[in-house]
């Protein structure tokens, strides 16, 4: 059986975090088109991005502020400890906003290194 992989990637609290998504989407699919990316983002991210510009996501996965804050502020932390909490595929890595794709074949790799190990930090 052939499992689902794809990346995730975090925009939460600015509209800046969807612009820098959206460049990371956008670094890893001029390489490899057909690796799947979800976005998790809640409202404030998407304010800026446009509907072309959403077309370099695969999927979307919105939350509220409850998944990120923590007595009311804003704790990005909390957010990426309970991302095991999303699941869009059956393979899933995690990668930060800030991140550009420089190496065609980073997540390939990366990918093939699922099936040797249980867990992965990029």
């Amino acid at each position: 059986m052939n499992k689902s992989k794809g990346i995730l990637v975090l925009a939460v609290n600015h509209p800046n975090f969807g612009q820098m998504a959206f460049n990371f989407a956008i670094s890893v699919k001029i390489r490899n088109p057909d690796i799947k990316i979800c976005l998790v983002h809640d409202s404030k991210s998407m304010g800026t991005l446009d509907a072309k510009q959403k077309t370099a996501f695969d999927d979307f996965f919105q939350i509220d502020e409850n998944f990120y804050k923590f007595i009311n502020k804003t704790a990005i932390g909390r957010a990426k400890c309970r991302l095991n909490e999303i699941k869009p595929y059956d393979i899933n890595i995690f990668v930060d906003v800030d991140s550009l794709c420089l190496s065609p074949d980073f997540f390939l790799n990366l990918f093939n290194k699922t099936e040797e190990y249980h867990f992965l930090i990029p």
